[in-house]
This record gives structure tokens, C-alpha cells and sequence, in this order.
């Protein structure tokens, strides 16, 4: 008998320490699983900025009139094309091994190398685009490719980096809803076996499977604020702008909310980084967002865009109280230095009707920020909303 209950405990024993195990792989699993996929995240996110930077330094090269300018916008435009050539490659597993989740993702693979997106062959020719019109001589050869730049960022390329970008998300989310299913299963067998058998043991155990299920949690929820938060600035990123505009709009069209949006550019960004080196332009960046987000009222949003530029969300804010709000953050900023150079910001405002949906209303904003851009900087625009 003392013999067949030392074979049964021994056994349970052994079958508990084998969920241990399966517990400390689940949360190795998971770590890595969290690691890569913010990675992978980040990346398939900063793709879509990195499109509409590409055309919007097109777009600025041609219009450059200063040799000087005129060669930096070129050299930023090599940089990025190659950056966003590298990255691309990473995220197709060219460069290098793709994590497990996103190599055997059928998903993904059809939106890279199958109809309708052909998202690889899409960018390889954005970015052969960009070096054409790099070396092209000819003008009129060269506004053509900088209009098929400027159509292909605003078109089907946003649309398919967002697809796929939604699906590095979804692919980690699921990986980690499946890990935490089997946290709680290894919990609920251990709890189990340990009521028949090993009541002794069942305190440390229970604290580890406990711990593990916390970390489940406590990861994939990291994962989730990853997808939607722009990890250099901690501000919202531009893919949660577009659904809290979308939700905003809504309401405005039903409650007649007033509703306006602000684009604000950061001018002369790139001599930031020319002067100081890309760490502090980071920082820049950094400091701009707080100084944003400390001079806002509770109820707007503050969001980065794209690049050094933010945009604003001011609810119950018709188009006077959008160009108050304009002006204050364009005089908080101005009274700040970075080191040695004076910082402005030139700002866009349009304000929203009923007809508007999320891309004439951005369209206005984006076309109001060119205009201060244009005409001098460090100044509000405004474009008024259509009769």
C-alpha cells in the first residue's frame, strides 16, 4: 500500500512538475511573443508614415529653389528610401528570419504576394519610383513620377500597409489569447490534481500559475496600447486618430457636435536633425508632444501623424475656438528653444460639416498646413469648410 501511494505521488508529482514546465515555457513563449511581435508592430506601422513622408519629400524636392535645400531633401530622400527598402525586407523575411506566428501566416502572405494587394510588388515599385525620380534630369519626367508617388501614397498603398500592418497586430493577439487558453488549462488541471492528492504543494503552484495568467493578461494588454500608440512620442498613433475621428464625426452628424482638427508642422524639422544628429530630433519630438498634450483641454486628443507632424481633434470646437486654440499652441511653442535654434510650428485648422467624412476633412487640414507652410511658417491657416 505504502508503496502504491509513494507511485501515485511520485507520479502526480512528476505530472505537476511537467505543468511547471509547461508553465515556465508558456511565459518564455510569450515574452518572446511580446518582444518580437512590438517589433514587427512598430515596423508594418512606420511603413505607412515612411510612404507619405517619401511622397511628401518628393513633392518638396521639386519645389526646393536652394541648391543647399535642395541637396539635403535629396540625401533625406535616399535615407528613407533605403530605410524603408530594409524594412520591407524584414518584414517580408528577405533580410531576415521572420518569427514563427508570422512566417506560417497565410494571411500575411497573401497580402504581400497575392491579388488583389500585391503589397510587395506595390512597394518595390513606390520605392523604384523614388529612386528614378531621384536621377531623373527631365522636369517634366520627373513631376510625372513625383504625381505617381504623390497618387500611390494617398490611394491603394495606405490602405494595404494598413491591412497588413492590422494583421502583424491580429496574428501576435491571437498567438496570445491561445498562450493565455493554455495558462488558465494548465491551471485549471493543476488546481485539480492538487485537491485529490497534493493539497502540501498546492500554494507554491497555484502563486506560479497565478502569476503566469497575470503576465498573459498583463502582455497581450501591452500589446493592444503597441498597436495604437506611437512609441517615440507616447501619443496616440495615427491609426487610433482615424477610428476617434471616425467616432467623433459620427457624433457630430447625429448630435450636431461641433468638431474641428488642427495639423501642426514642426518647421524646418530637418535642421534639427542636420545640427543636433537624429537622437535629438527624437527628443524634439518628444518634448513637442508634451508640451502639446499639457495645453489641451481633458476632452481633445492630441495624435502624432506622421514625421514631425501632430494633429489635434478639438470636440465641441467650432472654427473660432479652433483658431484660439491655433494660436495659443503656436505662441507656447514659440516661446521655447531647442539649444541654440528658435522653434515654431505652422499650423493647419479646418472645421467639420455635415458632408464631411475622415478624408476631405484631412485633405482641408493638410491643404491649410501647406498654406502656413508656403507662406512663411510659424503661422495659422485656415481653410474654410465647403458652403
Amino acid at each position: 500500500m505504502e508503496r502504491f501511494f509513494t507511485l501515485r505521488y511520485a507520479a502526480l508529482l512528476g505530472f505537476i512538475a511537467l505543468l511547471a514546465a509547461l508553465a515556465f515555457w508558456n511565459i518564455r513563449t510569450l515574452s518572446t511573443l511580446h518582444q518580437e511581435s512590438v517589433y514587427f508592430i512598430d515596423l508594418s506601422a512606420r511603413q505607412m508614415a515612411l510612404a507619405q513622408r517619401l511622397a511628401a519629400d518628393a513633392a518638396r524636392l521639386d519645389l526646393a529653389a536652394d541648391p543647399e535645400q535642395h541637396k539635403l531633401l535629396a540625401e533625406n530622400l535616399r535615407k528613407n528610401t533605403e530605410f524603408m527598402a530594409n524594412s520591407h525586407d524584414m518584414l517580408t523575411g528577405e533580410a531576415s528570419r521572420l518569427p514563427d506566428i508570422y512566417r506560417s501566416s497565410e494571411a500575411l502572405r497573401a497580402v504581400y504576394h497575392k491579388p488583389p494587394l500585391f503589397l510587395d510588388q506595390q512597394v518595390r515599385r513606390y520605392l523604384q519610383t523614388v529612386r528614378e525620380l531621384l536621377e531623373e534630369p527631365d522636369p517634366a519626367r520627373r513631376a510625372s513620377l513625383r504625381d505617381s508617388l504623390l497618387l500611390a501614397a494617398r490611394e491603394r498603398l495606405p490602405d494595404a500597409l494598413r491591412q497588413a500592418a492590422r494583421l502583424y497586430r491580429d496574428e501576435a493577439h491571437e498567438r496570445a489569447e491561445l498562450l493565455r487558453t493554455l495558462g488558465l488549462g494548465i491551471l485549471a488541471l493543476t488546481l485539480g490534481l492538487l485537491l485529490l492528492e497534493l493539497f502540501l504543494i498546492f500554494r507554491p503552484l497555484s502563486r506560479r500559475v497565478s502569476e503566469a495568467d497575470r503576465n498573459l493578461t498583463e502582455l497581450a494588454h501591452k500589446m493592444e496600447e503597441a498597436s495604437r500608440t506611437d512609441s517615440l512620442t507616447c501619443l496616440p498613433n495615427r491609426a487610433c486618430m482615424n477610428e476617434i475621428l471616425e467616432r467623433e464625426l459620427s457624433a457630430a452628424r447625429r448630435y450636431g457636435n461641433a468638431l474641428s482638427i488642427l495639423l501642426l508642422d514642426i518647421d524646418h524639422f530637418s535642421r534639427f536633425n542636420t545640427i543636433y544628429g537624429l537622437e535629438s530630433g527624437d527628443r524634439l519630438l518628444a518634448e513637442v508632444a508634451l508640451l502639446l498634450k499639457n495645453n489641451l483641454r481633458l476632452t481633445d486628443h492630441v495624435f502624432r501623424y506622421e514625421g514631425e507632424a501632430f494633429a489635434v481633434l478639438a470636440t465641441q470646437t467650432p472654427m473660432d475656438g479652433a483658431l484660439a486654440l491655433a494660436e495659443k499652441l503656436r505662441r507656447v511653442i514659440k516661446g521655447c528653444a531647442f539649444g541654440s535654434q528658435p522653434l515654431t510650428l505652422s499650423l493647419g485648422i479646418t472645421a467639420v460639416t455635415a458632408q464631411d467624412d475622415r478624408e476631405n476633412l484631412l485633405q482641408r487640414a493638410t491643404q491649410a498646413l501647406k498654406r502656413a507652410k508656403d507662406n512663411g511658417r510659424d503661422r495659422v491657416e485656415v481653410e474654410p469648410s465647403p458652403a
